[in-house]
């Protein structure tokens, strides 16, 4: 019987005291002052801050636990970041050989508190994040006959519960966070070599905002690991929300995004990306270097590429609406595509294309785009048009080229070609249709309708130059002139009105008659000039002049031809009627060139 006791308690005292020198062995190399001078004395050299622990505490089996950790900020009384607690969970047994294996780290409620003051400096631009080696001698003298902790550190896990992020910006060009709360879980194995090591872990993320009036919401899902992270979320502002989705891969090397965005409504008035006040001078900082121009060129974007797809049921902006948009793109080797632009507006479709190459300073673009069955109505209405200023069905293409971020540099750089068609139109209380009736007095040409006004277009050298004709019961048109992307107009306009218009203007002007051709139509040379907003419309004195005078020509021919017919025998002798003719109209000629 002594002999069975015996075993039992032998191994309970085996294990009694491996547990007292686990315990002893733990007490020494895990010391609270040991920890403290580990842990507080560097990070304020490096921070530069103040930092305080409430307490440490180390137990054999539920591991390390320091309570209220707190570094403070440069103002008194200002916390830059807080912890509730922080936990170390351990294996016993590699402690003995001196190696701090981590299965666990577990982060309580921290909580990172980040402004900006009005001078535009945030509360953190003072932190150093380069090492700072901490001599022995510059420590006292109680704390250099601390030796540091020789152990070798490994860890396995990391957990971040309720995270917390403030942030307050002064100068207002930022969101201001009123809550952010996020929760991590990171699993890591580390390898000898940074590069071999190895990690995967979650992020659930939830941000509350201010900014301009309005309170965005953010969510957002990640799942990591060293090869690629994955993520989606909803953005909500005002009740528009956006969907995105996507991952992340070769972030240390070719870093790759694939980024989707849907959503089923969006107004950018309320989807606020800057705020109006941003672009206000904010004075530098004292001793603030300028920060240059952003250069898209660098070689830190040489190896970014990404892709995905965007597709909007409905896209608001002010009095603009945008159906169904959807497009792809891709960004490669500073390379942009937007393929597959399509959409609905005015009651038509659109389809687009446009590449760009973004590595200049000026990019290089080309594309094209093409619309059908735009309603010109619902177009002018988006401008604030009176009802019927132009209305009608268009349908345009045009394929463009140029360079520039700004519409001046634009504007001198773009050249293009296309054609368009308005069918089924009218112009009514417009400038255009005003000046036409006002200048001949035909009030009925203030409402002008047509059957189509169609035409080409090349634009270059920053104009557009235009040909184009239009039919209607009313009036026939040509045209061949130019319009400036400033505004500017040089339309020369051949205009013949109809049989009934045309008596109208006889009725008010003798001089009408000069301009009348053998079917009674009058043609008219108008000039078309001033800008889109202020058109005038005047009679082309050139061009009129040349019609008055073939006219007058064609006119006294017949009057001259009747004389001289008589006078060499009358009508019946055919041979001498030619030869009158042919004599009337060089004697003609010859008035008319004089």
């Amino acid at each position: 019987m002594k002999k069975k006791l015996t075993l039992p308690l032998l191994l309970i005292a085996i294990l009694g005291l491996g547990f007292l020198i686990a315990n002893l062995a733990l007490n020494y190399f895990l010391s609270e002052e040991r920890l403290r001078v580990m842990l507080i004395e560097p990070a304020e050299a490096q921070l530069g801050r103040k930092v305080d622990i409430d307490s440490i505490n180390v137990s054999l089996f539920s591991g390390i636990t320091i309570d209220k950790i707190a570094i403070h900020g440069k103002e008194p009384g200002e916390k830059f970041l807080s912890i509730d607690a922080f936990r170390l969970t351990y294996q016993l047994i590699p402690l003995l050989q001196k190696r701090l294996v981590i299965t666990e780290i577990l982060i309580d409620q921290p909580t990172i508190n980040l402004t900006r003051n009005a001078m535009g400096v945030f509360n953190f631009a003072d932190l150093s994040l380069e090492s700072k080696n901490i001599e022995p001698e510059n420590l006292p003298p109680e704390e250099q006959a601390i030796e540091p902790l020789p152990l070798t550190l490994v860890f396995d896990k990391i957990t971040v519960n309720n995270a917390n992020l403030t942030f307050t910006d002064q100068t207002g060009e930022l969101p201001e966070i009123i809550s952010s709360k996020g929760d991590l879980n990171l699993s890591l194995a580390l390898a000898d070599k940074p590069a071999e090591s190895t990690y995967q872990g979650t992020l659930n993320l939830i941000v509350n905002a201010s900014y301009t009036g309005y309170k965005p919401v953010l969510i957002m899902n990640c799942d990591f690991n060293q090869e690629q992270t994955s993520f989606k979320g909803d953005l909500n502002v005002e009740f528009q929300r956006l969907f995105f989705n996507g991952r992340l891969t070769n972030l240390l090397t070719d870093p790759d995004l694939t980024l989707n965005i849907q959503s089923p409504s969006l107004d950018l008035a309320k989807l606020v990306i800057l705020n109006p006040d941003s672009k206000k001078d904010m004075p530098a900082p004292v001793g603030a270097e300028p920060t240059p121009a952003a250069n898209p060129s660098a070689e830190d974007t040489s190896r970014f590429s990404a892709h995905g797809q965007i597709a909007i049921a409905s896209l608001q902006d002010g009095k603009l609406s945008l159906q169904k948009l959807n497009l792809s793109y891709t960004f490669k080797d500073r390379q942009l595509a937007l393929n597959n632009i399509n959409f609905e507006i005015f009651g038509g479709k659109v389809t687009s294309q446009l590449q760009a190459d973004v590595s200049q300073p000026e990019p290089d673009f080309q594309g094209e785009i093409k619309a059908g069955k735009l309603q010109m109505d619902e177009a002018m209405a988006s401008l604030d048009k009176p009802a019927g200023y132009l209305s009608g069905d268009l349908a345009a293409e045009l394929v463009f080229q140029g360079s520039g971020r700004s519409w001046p540099v634009v504007r001198n750089t773009l050249e293009g070609d296309g054609k368009f068609s308005l069918v089924k139109g009218g112009l009514a209380n417009s400038p255009y249709s005003q000046a036409l009736a006002t200048i001949l007095d035909i009030p009925e040409l203030n409402d002008l309708t047509f059957d189509e006004l169609a035409g080409s277009l090349k634009i270059s050298k920053g104009k557009i130059v235009l040909l184009c004709n239009m039919s209607s019961q009313a009036l026939d048109l040509q045209s061949k002139g130019s319009v400036g992307l400033d505004g500017a107009l040089d339309l020369p306009l051949i205009i013949q009105l109809s049989r009934q218009n045309s008596q109208h203007l006889l009725e008010k002007s003798k001089f009408a008659g000069y301009l009348a051709d053998e079917s009674g139509r009058t043609t008219l040379n108008l000039k078309l000039s001033g800008t889109a907003g202020q058109p005038r419309l005047a009679l082309d004195s050139s061009g009129t002049g040349q019609q008055v005078k073939k006219v007058l020509g064609r006119k006294a021919g017949e009057e001259l031809g009747r004389v001289i017919t008589k006078q060499l025998g009358g009508p019946g002798n055919e041979q001498q009627k030619g030869a009158a003719e042919d004599l009337s109209n060089r004697l003609l000629k010859q008035m008319l060139d004089n």
